[in-house]
């Protein structure tokens, strides 16, 4: 993996970690469908960790 594809993993965790706060700031939070959308998007997070953390310290 290269820096500039973990430069855009990191890109994306911000970009998800923003709409994550963005969805529980809505008037309708918590309910089950932005629940659902926030999960996804936190196991994107986890995910793209994952990747940053081999990347920078090996498995």
């Amino acid at each position: 993996m290269s820096e500039l594809e973990i430069n855009e993993l990191l890109k994306e965790n911000t970009e998800n970690f923003l709409k994550i706060e963005e969805l529980r700031n809505k008037p309708d939070y918590p309910n089950e469908s932005l629940n659902k959308e926030i999960s996804e998007l936190d196991d994107k997070i986890r995910a793209n960790s994952q990747l940053y953390r081999e990347f920078t310290y090996g498995k």
